[in-house]
């Protein structure tokens, strides 16, 4: 294809102008001629990470783009395999974490595609193609609900903002995991076995209050594991039904719910956290961390901090410097290059420049003094003027009729509406 060599549009009046229009429009849209002759948008530039935009873009004078993008590091390579993939199962949940993403191709990373299959006993071990898309996630790690009692194979793919995949992690079969069993229909489980005489299982039970084991040579006959079937109350303190046991060390246990006085662990994976009060020496948020009932908006309500590192609150009170390449305060937009109201059009509000212009289109000044050269005008309309002392080299007032007076060193001329002179006064 031919490339455009065009810098401009035709003038109207060359011959075929509405053809050549069409055909320069064509072509920045792409629709013909050659194809890295099509014009960019800003959209394509903010979906290929080249640039970003400012938060407040679409109001007033606030420019779309706020700055560079991640940039596309090395163009549209897809990203790394992931790395550190590692699947953990909760009862409801199913825990999914991998390494912080560092990788710049693409325009860095975007989010994190899971695919996955459930696998019953005895089936063959699945491999990725037969793997559905499950969900995807941003950050390092995410919790996948799941049915109790279920056991997976999944495989994650890092996406870039380019929308390059990589290839899968979890290797050939898929990592595989299953989750904690439902505890409660385990015990009724159990209970309907104990209870029927015609199950096909042997069965060994104690009937008694209480049952415990201690210590042959211990001092007492305290026992260090009891089991309680009846409600108890010894010197006043009433012990519940349950098992008792002074010192506990489980390798693998599933609880569906827990009351702890004091805990200490080492590492958690938790997919819904209620808590009063949390002190942290570090909070690493992978998605998004907001107050109770955050309503986002201009009238919305509290505040969130996402992983992007975007900010949105009612109120802040900033101590320190803020540095910003943008910004609006009450309306008025800031950049690192001007300050301008929000309907600064060129007719209306103001604008003041980093080079030191003030743009007042219908505005006022109030001061006591302007400095020599401050004031450059088409025109000043004065509505009372007590005294001007100033050197004027030519100065010329018109009246409503067409007649005028000029004024400079020599003197003073008064014209008539026709240009004829009638009065002149000075030196000559």
């Amino acid at each position: 294809m031919a490339t455009d060599k065009r810098k401009d549009l035709p003038q109207p009046s060359t011959p075929n102008f509405d053809q050549r229009l069409r055909e320069a429009i064509m072509n920045m849209l792409g629709r013909q001629g050659d194809k890295l002759d099509r014009a960019v948008t800003v959209r394509d530039l903010v979906d290929a990470g080249v640039v970003h935009l400012n938060p407040n873009w679409n109001g007033g004078l606030t420019p779309p783009i706020a700055g560079p993008g991640a940039g596309t590091g090395g163009g549209s390579a897809p990203p790394p395999i992931p790395t550190g993939f590692d699947l953990a199962g909760g009862i409801s949940n199913v825990f999914i974490s991998h390494d912080e993403p560092k990788y710049r191709t693409g325009g860095g990373h975007r989010r994190t595609l899971v695919f996955g299959i459930v696998v019953a006993p005895g089936d063959p071990l699945p491999t990725f193609d037969k793997a559905l898309p499950l969900t995807e996630f941003s950050g390092t790690v995410f919790a996948y609900p799941s049915a109790p009692a279920t056991t997976w194979r999944m495989w994650i793919k890092w996406q870039s903002a380019a929308g390059q995949t990589s290839l899968p992690a979890g290797g050939v079969n898929g990592l595989e995991v299953r989750t904690g069993e439902d505890v409660r229909k385990l015990i009724d489980a159990l209970t309907g076995a104990a209870e029927d005489p015609n199950s096909p299982y042997s069965k060994f039970a104690i009937r008694a209050d209480l049952f415990y084991i201690a210590s042959e040579a211990g001092p007492t006959n305290a026992g260090l594991f009891s089991v309680v079937t009846t409600p108890i109350t010894n010197n006043g303190v009433t012990v519940p039904v349950g098992v008792y046991m002074a010192n506990a060390f489980i390798m693998n246990g599933t609880i569906t719910n827990a009351k702890i006085g004091n805990a200490a662990i080492d590492d958690a994976k938790i997919a819904n956290l209620s808590a009063s009060k949390i002190k942290a020496g570090a909070i690493a948020v992978g998605e998004y961390v907001q107050s109770t009932g955050f309503v986002s908006g201009t009238n919305g309500v509290g505040w969130r901090i996402d992983g992007l590192g975007t900010i949105e609150a009612s109120n802040a009170i900033i101590r320190g410097a803020i540095h910003a390449t943008s910004g609006m305060i009450g309306g008025i937009v800031i950049t690192n290059s001007y300050i301008a109201s929000p309907n600064f059009d060129g007719t209306n509000g103001f604008y003041l420049g980093a080079n030191g212009q003030l743009v007042l289109p219908s505005g006022t000044v109030t001061t006591a003094k302007l400095a020599a050269g401050a004031v450059t005008a088409d025109k000043i309309n004065v509505t009372n003027l007590g005294a001007v002392s100033a050197e004027i080299g030519f100065l010329i007032s018109r009246w409503p009729d067409g007649g005028w007076v000029e004024r400079d060193g020599n003197g003073e001329r008064v014209y008539g509406p026709g240009g004829n002179l009638l009065v002149r006064v000075g030196r000559w």
